[in-house]
């Protein structure tokens, strides 16, 4: 296979809180030169819809590299002088040409500005930015990380349903490997927000067949491993003004930016993930406890003890147990005092290296747990210790 030129992704670019696709309205349109934009779309210069009437532009779509997608229309029924106005729609790809990478705030600025030197100098149009406001966003989070990022997906299905007024979770296939492992995207959503963690990685491979993707730190080093993204979606103007206090993209500035988000999170990430943690751990205790009154004499209580936990999962929707030593640990808390302690930790350590119990046996908890504590670290200047 032709292996064109690879994609390269700078690390301190990518771990780390920023945009991804953003969409802008409340551009005004002040000037323009209908005859040269005419002579433009005669000549496929990146318009893909034009009108037009006499001299005066009705309305014209322009798509291309730099700028993403930019729509000029009237907007009657938002401002009262009926003028032209545009709106803007672009990811790090219209600019990067791969959107691992996602923008700072400062860097969407300045991206917002490029485009409006872009517009006059090639398409001689002119608009005026100062009153742009943000229409829909995409925030995210890279996470570097080794192994298979499919042990994410289990302990995040249970997380997402800890998180507040989030009432739908679903379950899409990305891609699909030669070995039959699927890639899924997990997903909690409500009019105002979407919450979604996926693999990056295998995203960006399946965009992009023929391209190597190669990740460097500041020193030009290759750094190897899986990208797993945390996403998060603010949908409408309004949304995004109850965010953050402001629409504006220049009145904006990161003080504020990384407070607001950081209370967000904090609300709907960090502690419904500890509150996850302990629901879980409160059923896992409960399920051993049944078994330390009962009759032990025989060699299926063990099997029959982890059944029970596999109904109550199937009854609650979601999965309680991650890992093969959290239940390990809970069994020598719950049996400290039993003559017969080490006996009974050898049996269930011997039955959890069977299948099919060797699911348990993958460290899930530990990785989500590094994921969400790398999202925490982003902000912890913020963070009030002790």
């Amino acid at each position: 296979m032709k292996i064109e030129k690879n994609i390269l992704v700078r690390y301190e670019k990518f771990q780390r809180i920023g945009f991804d696709r953003v969409k802008f309205k409340n551009v005004r349109v002040t000037e323009y030169e209908i005859n040269h934009l005419i002579s433009l779309y005669q000549n496929s210069y990146g318009i893909t819809k034009f009108s037009y009437y006499r001299k005066e532009l009705k309305s014209i779509r322009i798509e291309r590299g730099g700028i993403g997608r930019l729509e000029i229309r009237r907007e009657n029924c938002c401002n009262i002088d009926c003028g032209l106005y545009a709106r803007i729609d672009f990811s790090p790809t219209d600019i990067l040409g791969q959107n691992i990478e996602n923008f700072s705030l400062e860097e969407l600025k300045d991206v917002v500005v490029e485009i409006k030197n872009i517009l006059y100098e090639d398409y001689k149009i002119e608009i005026d930015i100062s009153n742009v406001i943000f229409n829909y966003c995409e925030i995210n989070y890279n996470y570097l990380t080794t192994g298979n990022t499919k042990d994410f997906e289990d302990p995040l299905r249970t997380l997402v349903r800890f998180i507040p007024y989030m009432k739908i979770c679903i379950d899409i296939e990305n891609h699909k490997e030669k070995d039959g492992y699927e890639s899924k995207t997990i997903t909690a959503q409500n009019q105002r927000h979407k919450i979604t963690f996926y693999d990056k990685l295998k995203e960006t491979k399946k965009k992009h067949k023929n391209k190597e993707i190669v990740i460097v730190d500041e020193n030009g080093e290759i750094l190897n491993g899986s990208i797993y993204r945390y996403e998060h979606t603010i949908k409408k103007t309004d949304k995004f003004k109850d965010f953050f206090e402001e629409t504006n993209l220049f009145n904006l500035n990161e003080e504020v930016f990384r407070q607001k988000l950081f209370l967000y999170l904090e609300k709907n990430l960090f502690k419904p993930y500890e509150k996850q943690k302990l629901m879980c751990r409160d059923l896992l205790v409960k399920a051993v406890k049944k078994y330390r009154e009962k009759d032990r004499r025989g060699k299926e209580w063990g099997s029959l003890m982890i059944s029970d936990i596999l109904i109550q999962e199937r009854q609650l929707g979601y999965q309680i147990l991650f890992d093969s030593d959290d239940l390990l640990e809970i069994v020598s808390e719950v049996f400290l005092k039993d003559k017969n302690k080490g006996r009974i930790l050898g049996y269930i350590k011997r039955l959890l290296c069977k299948e099919p119990y060797l699911y348990y046996s993958k460290n899930k908890k530990e990785k989500v747990e590094n994921l969400v504590y790398s999202i925490k670290s982003q902000f912890h200047d913020l963070i009030k210790w002790g």
